[in-house]
């Protein structure tokens, strides 16, 4: 990318905002067994003027060490999302839960405030919004975040923990949280089952079951990665399987497409 630094990088974010270059794809996750989408995650894109469409993997980390950036970043993507997860709502299509990654989680009574507005201003429902949290931020700050999360927990929204290490350590700390949905990377998981076999990954995943959060695996891209899922216990999938990151319009067809199979489905 044509950026010297962070701070040109991140100048050219904020360009990129205030010129209407970002967009909001949408990645579904999976019922495999009902083959029903049961959320989608909404994922930032920048249509770049010189570079072309960049995944966030290619700027956010930069941009996360410019504080006032990524609040803003943050206000942007859910506004988007709710603004477009209200048209589908009144719409009357099912799409399970919206999920918005954020990055400012630090900033406690300053992230609630965002959310609790875009809230207001989209006429998005609470309860089908989640809110994913790194478990790298969580380890950090484990008190202060977790008020934060029951805070926006308070508003009805749900709290997803991403980037789960699936460890004992993790689920202590998640039980002083009010986390419902957990998201583990394949990758992660296919390690512990190389290393520790598929049984005892299974009664990691039945030791969070029990704790009462739900497992999505992340990265889903085989019928291998299917069947480790499945074996471990896993009922959730995201990934390229299944539908990769997709724009606002392409998803609206794609849930009056699975709409329509159903009421067909229904008169047979």
């Amino acid at each position: 990318m044509p950026f010297p630094d962070d701070q040109a990088l991140a100048q050219a974010v904020q360009s990129g905002l205030q010129a209407g270059e970002f967009a909001t794809y949408f990645q579904p996750k999976f019922d495999p067994d009902s083959e029903d989408i049961v959320g989608l995650e909404a994922l930032l894109r920048w249509n770049h003027p010189e570079e072309g469409f960049l995944e966030a993997g290619r700027f956010m980390r930069a941009i996360e060490r410019d504080a006032e950036l990524i609040e803003a970043v943050d206000a942007w993507v859910l506004g988007d999302t709710m603004r477009q997860g209200r048209a589908w709502v009144d719409q009357d299509l099912s799409f399970g839960l919206m999920s918005v990654n954020i990055s400012a989680w630090n900033n406690g009574k300053m992230l609630v405030d965002k959310v609790q507005s875009a809230l207001k201003d989209s006429g998005f429902p609470a309860k089908k919004l989640s809110l994913e949290c790194p478990w790298r931020v969580l380890a950090v700050d484990v008190a202060g975040i977790s008020q934060t999360m029951r805070d926006l927990r308070a508003l009805g929204c749900v709290i997803v923990l991403d980037g789960n290490p699936l460890n004992q350590e993790c689920l202590d700390v998640v039980r002083q949280t009010p986390v419902q949905m957990s998201k583990v990377c394949i990758e992660h998981m296919q390690s512990l089952a190389d290393s520790d076999g598929i049984e005892v990954l299974a009664q990691q995943m039945k030791r969070w079951d029990k704790a009462k959060v739900q497992i999505v695996s992340m990265g889903v891209e085989s019928e291998e990665h299917v069947a480790l899922s499945h074996n471990a216990g896993c009922r959730l999938f995201q990934g390229s399987r299944f539908k990769s990151a997709l724009p606002g319009d392409e998803i609206s067809f794609l849930l009056k497409l699975i709409a329509k199979t159903k009421k067909a489905l229904s008169f047979l």
